[in-house]
């Protein structure tokens, strides 16, 4: 059978779904960062990554529309009039948070699908996310505004461990120095705090409900809780941490965002911070570093469960596609 003629996968679906509704809510901000922004190389990156956006969209379009798959509603509303909400250099950081965020979930689309069309789809799109990273990347260095993580000095000949000590305690002092994968896992989290921060605080400043307001706000604090925790790590361990960079938000309190489009976008926060502590558990050994990200995965998890139900308090939710209730089905009868 022709390939053009086999279904999507569940899989394949759920990916290309989700892929549309965060690229949505990216192009309203890509969008506005642009709209406002003054420098020339800032300018033009963002409007590189809004044109992937717009590529990206259309091409899942075609693929839901070959097999009668509705396309999402999505997030399209945006206040072109309202002021500037974020300062330079704020642009290249969230892009540098949203490449790295990308080129790890658009691996797993790609492993996790069959047809050769969705295939070579997510391939170009993983080359596109290595492009722009690349481009963010020479335009944070041109800047002088790269946060690198820590040089360490290294044993000059391998060594095996020997003891228990390797692993440690989950709790006190005398554990063993970080290994270079740790120390880079927990200073990589830090600065993808540090972005998601600064988006909570700007969205506490324009969201129109008090509600909402409440909800950001909390958000910022549990990320002040978490860079704390993290930063802890890295001064018990003699390493310095990465600078904050919380003063990129203006003082306007007009929202250029709907609410519920700032509310989804903090959750899609939320959902790659348990990726970013999912994959530095995976690779820490230390007893208490795995303590200490499966305590923070908790945390969030519970943050986005509140995100959520606030979503459907309002119906905000837009149901992502799913099986067929065979049960209720067979009821309706």
């Amino acid at each position: 059978m022709p390939e053009s003629n086999i279904r999507l996968t569940s899989g394949e679906i759920g990916y290309l779904w989700l892929q549309y509704m965060n690229n949505d809510v990216v192009q309203c901000i890509l969008t506005h960062l642009g709209s406002v922004a003054k420098d020339t190389e800032i300018i033009h990156v963002l409007q590189h990554g809004l044109i992937l956006m717009k590529n990206h969209n259309r091409q899942i379009e075609s693929f839901f529309a070959t097999d009668d798959i509705p396309v999402p509603l999505g997030y399209k509303e945006l206040n072109a009039a309202a002021p500037q909400l974020f300062s330079e250099p704020f642009p290249l950081f969230y892009l540098r948070k949203l490449c790295r965020v990308s080129l790890q979930a658009y691996g797993t689309a790609l492993s996790m699908s069959a047809r050769k069309d969705v295939r070579d789809y997510f391939s170009s799109i993983l080359r596109d996310y290595v492009e722009l990273n690349e481009k963010v990347a020479l335009a944070l260095l041109a800047k002088g505004i790269f946060v690198r993580s820590p040089f360490i000095t290294v044993a000059r000949n391998p060594q095996f461990a020997a003891k228990h000590t390797f692993v440690g305690r989950f709790l006190g002092k005398g554990q063993r120095p970080l290994t270079a994968i740790e120390i880079g896992h927990v200073y990589t989290n830090i600065q993808n705090i540090q972005v998601a921060q600064t988006i909570a605080i700007a969205f506490s400043q324009v969201s129109r409900l008090a509600e909402l307001r409440k909800h950001f706000n909390r958000g910022k604090d549990l990320c002040e809780k978490h860079i704390d925790v993290l930063t802890t790590l890295l001064r018990e361990n003699d390493t310095s941490a990465p600078m904050h960079w919380d003063s990129d938000i203006t003082a306007s309190t007009t929202p250029p965002f709907s609410d519920n489009m700032m509310l989804f976008h903090v959750q899609l926060l939320c959902s790659a911070a348990l990726a970013n502590y999912g994959a530095s558990l995976s690779t820490s050994l230390r007893s208490d570093l795995t303590a200490c990200y499966t305590r923070l995965g908790i945390e969030v998890m519970e943050y986005m469960e509140d995100g959520l139900q606030i979503m459907l308090s309002h119906g905000w939710v837009e149901e992502p596609p799913q099986s067929i209730d065979r049960d209720a089905l067979a009821l309706s009868r």
